[in-house]
């Protein structure tokens, strides 16, 4: 395997969505720490995203997809979120390849697209038991800024955000209010 020689590219229908699923699938398979299911995307969903103005990245080695991240468009309103904002989904990389920097490039491109397409803060949720992505997020420029209750899964969710340009808050009343939205949610029923 040569990492140097697997692409990044948008993807348009040139490789069939199948391998896409299927590297989404392996790369989720083993995390027995993320508490939801990552497994249930269709291909629906992902040209729903494309419609709305967003970009699907496949990395690809040769025909085998290794890897691929989504990035959207996104109403958003928080006191972290100035101006536009997309949002990240869908990331996965396959287990043969990950540790090689493919996320971390898929990430660039969308930082980029983001740039491209005047995006102030791109947002990232994950559980708050997948330390890995967290880890990722962090160590690429992403901070927590709250958590979230979904009804429709049994987790906490964790929002991070990028900021494209100054930060809205500073570092500490960040913290302050990431700290708050954790308390809530953990403390409801006690």
């Amino acid at each position: 395997m040569n990492i140097e020689e697997i692409r990044i590219m948008p993807w348009t229908g040139q490789v069939p969505f199948s391998a896409i699923s299927e590297t989404i699938r392996r790369a989720h398979e083993n995390s027995k720490d993320v508490s939801y299911d990552t497994t249930d995307i269709t291909e629906e969903d992902l040209r729903e995203r494309l419609a709305n103005g967003g970009i699907v990245y496949v990395a690809a080695d040769g025909d085998k997809v290794t890897g691929t991240m989504t990035i959207c468009p996104q109403k958003c309103s928080g006191y972290y979120a100035s101006g536009n904002a997309a949002r990240i989904h869908y990331v996965a990389v396959d287990p043969e390849y990950a540790g090689n920097g493919i996320a971390t490039r898929m990430l660039k491109e969308c930082i980029r697209w983001a740039e491209e397409n005047k995006i102030r803060t791109i947002l990232w949720n994950t559980a708050d038991n997948n330390h890995a992505a967290i880890s990722f997020c962090q160590k690429n420029g992403f901070k927590k800024v709250e958590c979230l209750k979904y009804k429709n899964v049994d987790h906490i969710t964790v929002r991070l955000a990028y900021w494209l340009g100054k930060q809205p808050v500073s570092d500490i009343e960040r913290e302050l209010r990431y700290r708050k939205s954790k308390w809530k949610l953990t403390h409801k029923n006690g």
